[in-house]
C-alpha cells in the first residue's frame, strides 16, 4: 500500500519525490518530533506558571469580586471582576483562549518565516549546484515542478507545525471556539502559505546576485511584516481606515477576533484581537467584514488573486532569467484590481482623507517600483529589439506602438506610462466624490506629480539596464533609491527649493504647496521625462546599429 501511494505520487509529482527522498531521513524526522513536542512542553508550562494561587491577590484568570471595605470610589458602580478569592475559581476558559491565540500567533510566524527560509537557501543552493538546470530541463511543467517544490522542501517545519495541531485544537474546543472556525483558520493559513511560499521562490530566483544575505533579507522581510502584524492584533491598533488597511490582508491571523468573539468573555476581558475594531473595517463603505466566514472567504480570496499574480512571475522566469516577469498586457488588470483594491478602504467621513491619499500613493509607490523592474528588459533583449526595429524599420514603424504597448521585448517606459494613466483614471473619480472640501485640486496635483515622478522613475531604470555592466540591475535600484531619497535627506538638513525637492519624490510634500509651484515642478518633470526619453530611443538606435553591424 505504501509502496502504491509513492508510485502515485511519483507519477504525479517526481520532483516531489525528489525533495521527499532527501528529506525523508531518521534524522530529520526525529528533530522534528523532538523540536514540536519540546516547544508545546515549554509552552503548556508557562502557562501553567500563570495560573493563579492562595499568594495572589488578583490575576487575569481569577473569578471574584473583592470585598465592599476595599473598593474605591470609582469601583463601586463596577466592581473589578480579577479579584482572588480563598476558595479561587479560576476562569479556564480564558486560561485555554491565550494558550490558543498564542499557539496560533507562534505557530503563524514559525511556519510562515522558517518555510519562507529553507525556500529560498534552498533553490540558492540548487542553482549554485547546477541542480536548478537539470530540472529546468524536465518536460513537467512550470506548475508541477515548483508547487513540488513547496510541498516537499518545508517537510520538517509542516511535522512540526503538524505535530502541535492536537494542542491547538484541544485549546480552541476547550475555550468554547466552533470547531468550524477553527478549521476555517486552518484553511486561511493554507492560504497564506501558498502566497508566502510561491513569493518566496520568485523573489529567491529574481535575486540570485545577493549571495549568502539573499535568504536572510527574505525571510527579515516576512518577519517583520508578520512580527509588527501580530503586535498590532495584540495592542488592538491594527485598523486604521485607510488603504493601509489594505496590507492586514496577508496577515493569516485577521481572521483570529473572528474566533476569539465566539468565547463567553467580554471584549475588555480578553484585551486583544479586537472583534468590534475588526468589524468596523469597510470596503467602499460596505460592511463585509462583520461575519466570520464571509471574512474566511475575503481572505482566501485575496491570497489566491495575488498568488496569481506571483505565479505569473514564476512561470516566465522559471526558464529564462531574462524574460520580464509579467507581460505589459497582464500589467494593466494587475494594476487596476490593486487600485481598485486600494480605493475601497477610503472612509468617506474621515477627517484626514487628504492625508489618506498620501498613504495610497506611498503603497502605490512600492508597487510601481516592483512593476517597473518588473517589465523592464535587460541589455540583450532591448538589443534584439532595436536591431529588429532597425532592419525591418520601414515596415513596422506603424505597429510600434501597439509593440510599445503590449511587445515582449520593447522598453517598458510607455507600458508604465499606460499603466500609470490607468491608474489615475481609477483615482480620478475617487477625488470628484469623496468629500475633499478645499483639498480636492491639491490631492489631484499630487496625484499627477507622483505618477511623473515614477515615470521618471521607470525611465532611469531602462537606461541603467541597457549598460554593459553584469550588475546593471544593482545600479538601476541604487540610481533609482538615490533620486528617490537623496533629494529629501538633504531637504530635511539645508531646505531645498520645491522645483528640486517635489519633483522626484512629491508624496512627503506636494499637498502643502501652492499650485503654481505644482504646476512648474508638473513642468519640470516632463522636461526630465523627455530628456530621458530621448536619451533612451538614441542609445536604443545606436544598440541596434552596432548589432546589424557585427552580424553583417
Amino acid at each position: 500500500m505504501l509502496q502504491a501511494a509513492r508510485s502515485s505520487i511519483s507519477n504525479w509529482n517526481p520532483q516531489l519525490v525528489r525533495e521527499l527522498k532527501g528529506r525523508w531521513k531518521n534524522r530529520n524526522i526525529s528533530l522534528a518530533i523532538l523540536a514540536s513536542f519540546f516547544t508545546q512542553f515549554f509552552i503548556y508550562l508557562n502557562f501553567q506558571n500563570k495560573i493563579p494561587n492562595e499568594y495572589h491577590r488578583t490575576s487575569r484568570y481569577c473569578i471574584g469580586n473583592p470585598p465592599t471595605e476595599e473598593l474605591s470610589v470609582s469601583q463601586m458602580y463596577n466592581p473589578p471582576n480579577n479579584y482572588c478569592l480563598e476558595d479561587l475559581v479560576i476562569n479556564w476558559q480564558l486560561w485555554w483562549l491565550d494558550l490558543f491565540t498564542w499557539l496560533s500567533v507562534f505557530g503563524i510566524i514559525i511556519l510562515l518565516v522558517a518555510g519562507t527560509y529553507i525556500l529560498i537557501s534552498d533553490l540558492a543552493k540548487e542553482e549554485q549546484t547546477g541542480t536548478l538546470s537539470f530540472v529546468r530541463l524536465s518536460p513537467r511543467s512550470v506548475s508541477n515542478l515548483l508547487i513540488g517544490k513547496i510541498l516537499g522542501a518545508p517537510l520538517i517545519i509542516y511535522g512540526v507545525i503538524l505535530l502541535g495541531l492536537p494542542l491547538h485544537l484541544l485549546s480552541g474546543i476547550k475555550a468554547e471556539i466552533p470547531v468550524s472556525l477553527i478549521l476555517g483558520f486552518y484553511l486561511v493559513v493554507m492560504a497564506s502559505c501558498a502566497f508566502f511560499f510561491s513569493a518566496a521562490l520568485l523573489y529567491g530566483l529574481v535575486t540570485t546576485g545577493l549571495g549568502t544575505f539573499q535568504s536572510w533579507l527574505g525571510t527579515g522581510i516576512v518577519l517583520f511584516f508578520l512580527f509588527a502584524m501580530s503586535q498590532g492584533g495584540y495592542n488592538n491598533f491594527w485598523i486604521n481606515h485607510n488603504p493601509s488597511d489594505w496590507v492586514t490582508l496577508f496577515y493569516p491571523g485577521k481572521i483570529l477576533p473572528y474566533l476569539i468573539g465566539e468565547t463567553p468573555h467580554s471584549l475588555d476581558t480578553i484585551g486583544y484581537f479586537n472583534l468590534k475594531e475588526a468589524q468596523s473595517l469597510t470596503w467602499y463603505g460596505f460592511p463585509v467584514w462583520n461575519n466570520a466566514y464571509g471574512t474566511i472567504a475575503l481572505l482566501v480570496i485575496n491570497y489566491s488573486w495575488w498568488t496569481y499574480w506571483v505565479w505569473q512571475g514564476l512561470k516566465r522566469r522559471f526558464h529564462n532569467a531574462q524574460n520580464s516577469l509579467l507581460s505589459k498586457e497582464k500589467s494593466y488588470w494587475f494594476t487596476g484590481s490593486l487600485t481598485v483594491s486600494l480605493i475601497g478602504f477610503m472612509v468617506a467621513s474621515d477627517q484626514n482623507l487628504a492625508m489618506n491619499f498620501r498613504v495610497l500613493l506611498t503603497i502605490e509607490l512600492l508597487a510601481f517600483l516592483l512593476l517597473i523592474f518588473a517589465l523592464s528588459p535587460h541589455r540583450q533583449t532591448l538589443q534584439d529589439w532595436a536591431r529588429y526595429r532597425y532592419q525591418k524599420n520601414e515596415k513596422v514603424t506603424r505597429n510600434l506602438i501597439t509593440d510599445l504597448m503590449r511587445g515582449e521585448q520593447s522598453p517598458a517606459t510607455a507600458a508604465i506610462a499606460l499603466n500609470l494613466l490607468s491608474n489615475i483614471l481609477i483615482i480620478t473619480p475617487a477625488i470628484i466624490f469623496l468629500p475633499l472640501g478645499n483639498d480636492r485640486l491639491s490631492v489631484f496635483a499630487t496625484v499627477l506629480l507622483t505618477s511623473s515622478s515614477f515615470l521618471i522613475y521607470a525611465c532611469i531604470t531602462q537606461l541603467f539596464l541597457l549598460m554593459k555592466t553584469p550588475k546593471r540591475g544593482i545600479f538601476a535600484i541604487v540610481a533609482v533609491g538615490s533620486v528617490m531619497l537623496i533629494p529629501t535627506l538633504i531637504d530635511t538638513i539645508l531646505p531645498l527649493p520645491a522645483i528640486i525637492s517635489l519633483a522626484f519624490f512629491p508624496i512627503a510634500e506636494s499637498l502643502f504647496s501652492t499650485p503654481a509651484v505644482m504646476f512648474f515642478n508638473l513642468l519640470a518633470q516632463w522636461v526630465v521625462i523627455t530628456l530621458c526619453s530621448f536619451q533612451l530611443t538614441r542609445q536604443l538606435k545606436q544598440a541596434g546599429q552596432s548589432e546589424t553591424k557585427l552580424l553583417a
